[in-house]
């Protein structure tokens, strides 16, 4: 399959929409993309939102991921913007570009009320990634009805999920899990991100989001301070997500971590890929850390009226949801890595929490034959990835 420079100059073939807001939204519609390339010999034209990966595979990006990533309470203040971004897509991709198939990556806020109205136009509509009706929100599992013809999950105990409620799905597998290799050259990798391949590594991963690093980062700097003071020869990487380098670079300076902390604008892939250990937010890149075979300690902060808002979302759910926040313990159905939350996740625990894989060997190599057990669980079925899905929505 071809990808056209251009989604208007496409006499024949079929027109997809694509919207992702996130990184790791990106990395997955970047995947995609290069999946749905191998179906058939048709040319394939992609327009809507998406980051760099999805820009480097064809994708004609009409706005720029940040005018769609915003969160919390935040969102109010940005609902005019995000009206009229909903509005223009609508009409960009039933009048101007007239789409075959939508598909929203991810952020179900934006994506779930964009698809409901593009179904109700006559145009097929798949979501990707199932909203987490596991961790909070199931009565989201109604507006998901709604709104798509089809989703595609990417864990298997969400279908079963969404099959109660009647809701055509397919476990696609992990697209991480096929990308990330189940072995890797640690040792090479330290060398292609400048550090000694003889030395501990430690990455410290805040998130992407301005409240992450806001909340998270200043923490994890600290604790990286005090890891350092106990272990000398430990090597401490962060890196930098795209248009963020300002802010985390003031967060450095403010700490004065400047000489001990090693900054990249390598992608997380890399530096988890040279990483013994992994400080990180809650979200997909514990995944990614748990693919790559690291060692974690899982924190998240956000502010005090969106936690409590999340706690009582979370109690009028009752047992509906699941326990944990990180992935690798709700793939394991129980604690695998340790997780700290709110006022639980200060420095000095979060220290303590990556002491215990760094003097204990055994611990380390325990939890990383669980993460291979995941891993494998996880890499799906390449054929439904490919086929099955695209049949049953006639597409």
């Amino acid at each position: 399959m071809v990808l056209s420079d251009n989604p208007l100059l496409s006499p024949i073939g079929k027109k997809i929409g694509m919207v992702a807001v996130e990184a790791s939204a990106d990395l997955l519609g970047e995947l995609l993309i290069k999946r749905l390339s191998h179906l058939k010999d048709y040319t394939l034209n992609i327009s809507g939102v998406g980051g760099v990966n999805m820009l480097a595979n064809g994708l004609h990006s009409l706005y720029s991921c940040d005018k769609l990533a915003v969160y919390g309470w935040s969102v109010f203040r940005h609902l005019p913007e995000l009206f009229a971004i909903k509005n223009h897509l609508v009409k960009y991709f039933t009048e101007q570009n007239r789409i075959d198939l939508f598909m929203g990556i991810d952020a179900p806020d934006f994506n779930l009320r964009l698809a409901k109205t593009l179904r109700q136009k006559g145009i097929k509509t798949v979501q990707v990634v199932c909203p987490t009706i596991w961790f909070w929100r199931p009565s989201r599992v109604h507006q998901i009805y709604q709104s798509v013809d089809h989703v595609l999950c990417l864990f298997p105990f969400e279908t079963q999920l969404l099959q109660q409620h009647s809701i055509p799905c397919t476990f696609i597998g992990h697209p991480l899990a096929r990308h990330i290799p189940f072995t890797t050259n640690k040792p090479q990798a330290k060398k292609n991100l400048g550090v000694s391949p003889d030395s501990p590594t430690l990455a410290i991963l805040p998130g992407s989001r301005v409240f992450e690093i806001h909340y998270l980062g200043q923490k994890f700097l600290q604790v990286a301070k005090i890891l350092k003071h106990r272990y000398p020869d430990l090597q401490i990487i962060l890196p930098i997500a795209s248009g963020r380098a300002e802010l985390v670079q003031q967060l450095i300076k403010e700490q004065g971590a400047s000489e001990w902390v090693k900054t990249t604008y390598s992608d997380s892939h890399s530096v988890l890929a040279a990483s013994d250990f992994a400080l990180l937010a809650s979200g997909t890149a514990t995944l990614e850390a748990c693919l790559f075979k690291v060692p974690m300690v899982v924190a998240y902060c956000m502010h005090g009226f969106n936690y409590a808002t999340l706690r009582f979302l979370r109690f009028l759910a009752g047992n509906q949801l699941v326990k944990w926040i990180s992935l690798p313990n709700i793939l394991a159905g129980k604690e695998i890595v340790p997780e700290y939350i709110q006022k639980q996740a200060t420095p000095e625990q979060l220290a303590q929490a990556l002491t215990a894989w760094m003097d204990h060997p055994e611990k380390c190599s325990a939890v990383q034959e669980q993460y291979h057990q995941i891993h494998q669980s996880l890499l799906g079925d390449a054929e439904n990835m490919s086929a099955d899905w695209i049949q049953q929505l006639g597409w």
